[in-house]
């Protein structure tokens, strides 16, 4: 076996190993006869405490993995500074799985219906100006706060074209 605290592999029918890698924990030692059916038990719990050491090993197993993944919320701050909701719900995956930081920009999916996607004219970009966790006590929950403005000549090559 792997011994969990230090790497060391060592046999666990010798005791003598046993105890060298104990690591200063407690332990009780007492001699007695176990029939079969404990000794079946024994080692259940002793492969169950290897794959409990296993699991608490990785990061991602240490409850990490059972938050719930945030979700973000679009809200426009218009020209005179109200903040509307959007009402844009989108996850990390929208964006790499990466959140968006304050002057960020963000090519709108999408367009009014009737318009031309690949129109230049038709298309918006978002400029991420702030963000508010937690925001109405939603937990999970990330604000993006965006202006929206038009696209410049310099960055047609952004846009997708036909």
């Amino acid at each position: 076996m792997k011994c969990p605290a230090c790497g060391e592999w060592f046999d666990m029918r010798d005791l003598a190993q046993v105890l060298a890698h104990v690591h200063d924990a407690e332990i009780d030692i007492a001699k007695r006869d176990l029939s079969r059916a404990q000794k079946v038990g024994v080692k259940s719990n002793i492969l169950r405490l290897k794959r409990h050491r296993r699991r608490l090993a990785n990061p991602i197993n240490r409850g990490f993995s059972t938050m719930q993944k945030p979700y973000l919320r679009l809200y426009h701050r218009h020209h005179d500074g109200k903040i509307v909701d959007a009402g844009h719900d989108m996850t990390l995956s929208d964006f790499a799985g990466v959140l968006p930081s304050i002057g960020d920009w963000i090519l709108q999916p999408g367009v009014r219906q009737g318009l031309d996607q690949l129109d230049p004219k038709s298309r918006n970009i978002w400029v991420v100006v702030h963000r508010m966790f937690n925001p109405r006590d939603m937990e999970n929950g990330i604000a993006l706060i965006v202006e929206n403005r038009k696209p410049t000549p310099n960055e047609l090559d952004l846009l997708p074209s036909g």
